[in-house]
């Protein structure tokens, strides 16, 4: 699963989180495990951004001043700013992140009004569909 995808499902899980559901426990056992994927990407991002950025004689990473956001990103010439761009791209690319999702029975998720757009992506992930009684 691609890093872009953990974080979308993670972001529909708060959303659904914010109600007090019966399937709140499996909700936020679901969240954790998408922070696990999340804070292993975000260590790899920090290794790339010390390997890549400017540093001072203190051996720290140098940032910018913030932007209008209020981000800061980390000094560096262009060169390497492109190549830092390019293993970023790699990482984000990467479809090799396992998630061990804790399934909620699809039955469980239809007696709730829910909204459908929050429960989109956790449909096959997540949300695990049931064969249609006879």
């Amino acid at each position: 699963m691609k890093y872009a995808e953990v974080e979308n499902i993670r972001n529909h899980l708060v959303i659904l989180g914010q109600d007090q559901l019966p399937v709140g426990y499996e909700i936020g056992k679901n969240i954790h495990r998408c922070d696990q994927v999340i804070d292993e990407v975000d260590k790899v991002v920090e290794k790339l951004v010390q390997q890549y950025a400017d540093k001072g004689d203190d051996g720290r990473v140098l940032y910018g001043p913030a932007d209008a956001s209020g981000r800061r990103k980390p000094v560096m010439p262009p060169e390497k700013e492109l190549a830092l761009q390019e293993q970023l791209d790699k990482v984000n690319d990467d479809d090799s992140h396992v998630v061990r999702f804790h399934k909620i029975p699809e039955d469980r998720i239809k007696s709730l009004s829910l909204r459908g757009a929050a429960l989109g992506p956790l449909f096959g992930t997540i949300i695990e569909e049931q064969p249609e009684k006879v």
